[in-house]
């Protein structure tokens, strides 16, 4: 996550983002996920990625955390303990409680300045690609 994110967040909270640490377990995960499902190809990982996913589904508004309840509801990811935040792969990634992301969105996602993000849920291996444009990969 940027920095400037997170400075924002301490100083409209009074507390830092909760964050975790990836573990290497964490990074395997991912790596071994990507390796096998995705098959990246260029230097865009996010250009691979939406290719790789099959579905995508337009949404009014992807600003607020009930937007991204709603997404996470209907890709039936409402209860997964953990999400893991793609920001730029393999160098910017975050590790979060998934209620954390949904109760945080408006501090973690910045539509002007995010054109994408994916979001890795380990438990069931599967990504998302949430975009500036409201469409989001599956």
């Amino acid at each position: 996550m940027e920095e400037f994110k997170k400075e924002l967040f301490l100083e409209a909270n009074k507390s830092v983002i909760p964050i975790y640490p990836l573990l290497e377990k964490d990074k395997s995960d991912i790596e071994r996920f990507i390796n096998l499902k995705i098959r990246i190809r260029t230097v865009s990982f996010f250009t691979d990625l939406k290719e790789a996913l099959v579905n995508s589904k337009s949404y009014d508004s992807l600003e607020l955390s009930v937007d991204i309840e709603k997404v996470f509801r209907d890709l039936s990811v409402l209860e997964e303990e953990i999400a893991i935040i793609i920001w730029n792969y393999p160098g910017d990634i975050d590790k979060m409680k998934l209620k954390d992301v949904i109760k945080y969105w408006e501090d973690i996602w910045f539509s002007p300045s995010d054109e994408a993000v994916a979001i890795f849920f380990p438990t069931v291996q599967k990504i998302v690609l949430i975009t500036h444009y409201n469409i989001v990969y599956y």
